[in-house]
């Protein structure tokens, strides 16, 4: 057995637990940047850059190196599942910390050189994350992890997670914003239909049992919204996300001037489904400005 390494891009936390580390000219230093991670099976640590800003949300649209990982005595016949695990657990942190968390290079066994590097493309988009601290992070991934696998195949989570990374990107006009949350909901809609039994008929989702030569009625996207939030508990208003769908969705534009409000209400929501669905339990932010108090769920 040996131990498993590899390195996160994007990563922005703080850590949990303190390790000493030295400093260039040999002084120890004690410095808090350890998480543990339990997922797949495995325990894995992230040590985090301690040289890492103050403020994390000032490497908003940086590509940072943050993160060394370990997986202890590893061996070699796991190494496939360690890997894919480890994939997964950062689909979870880009989730968690609004970046692309990139695992980019692994070594088997640590130390040895044999190494493989991944070509990286993201960057850290931490501006209003649902969770500010790591503590939060590690329960949604030690308590999560298993249903997320369960559910991100079937679902397309992984594909959800990444329209929302790309909804909260700076420098995107409004209308952008809020068409690429909507165009969330959407992802999570069609994939929900489909693992709920709705056939799609004709570009349209049907009644449970239609055929192609029976098809019936379509089954309207705010039937399908109040079902989705009604199997995870979470009460929103559904008619204002087709409203807002389908005035961006069909004109390109979205006429409100508190344009800040409507983004705010799709990503708080997407946030609040998405951790309901993979069975969170805990507090989390709302997609808002300020200090907003949190949600618990």
């Amino acid at each position: 057995m040996s131990d498993y390494y590899g390195r996160l891009a994007n990563c922005a936390l703080r850590g949990i637990e303190f390790t000493t580390l030295k400093k260039p000219k040999g002084e120890l230093w004690k410095v808090r940047n350890l998480v543990r991670l339990k997922a797949g099976g495995f325990e894995i640590e992230l040590h985090q850059n301690p040289n890492l800003p103050t403020s994390l949300a000032s490497l908003r649209g940086e590509q940072v190196i943050t993160t060394d990982l370990f997986v202890r005595a590893v061996v070699k016949d796991e190494v496939s599942k360690v890997r894919e695990t480890i994939d997964r657990v950062c689909e979870l942190l880009s989730f968690a910390t609004e970046s692309r968390v990139l695992p980019y290079y692994f070594e088997y066994p640590a130390g040895s050189g044999t190494a493989e590097a991944r070509a990286m493309i993201g960057t850290v988009q931490m501006w209003r994350p649902p969770f500010t601290e790591a503590e939060p992070v590690k329960h949604l991934i030690d308590t999560c992890f298993q249903t997320y696998v369960d559910l991100r195949d079937r679902r397309k989570l992984n594909v959800a997670i990444e329209y929302i990374y790309n909804s909260v990107k700076e420098g995107l006009p409004s209308e952008i914003h809020i068409a690429l949350a909507c165009v969330a909901f959407e992802n999570l809609r069609y994939n929900w239909a489909l693992d709920s039994g709705y056939p799609h008929i004709d570009g349209f989702f049907r009644e449970k049992g239609a055929t192609a030569g029976k098809p019936g009625h379509p089954v309207a996207l705010r039937r399908h919204l109040e079902e989705m939030f009604a199997e995870v508990g979470l009460i929103s208003d559904v008619q204002r996300i087709v409203a807002i769908r389908n005035e961006v969705l069909h004109t390109g534009l979205y006429g409100d001037i508190r344009n800040y409000e409507t983004y705010e209400f799709l990503e708080t929501t997407l946030r609040e489904y998405f951790l309901r669905l993979v069975g969170y339990h805990g507090p989390f932010l709302p997609y808002c400005g300020g200090s907003p108090a949190a949600i618990t769920i």
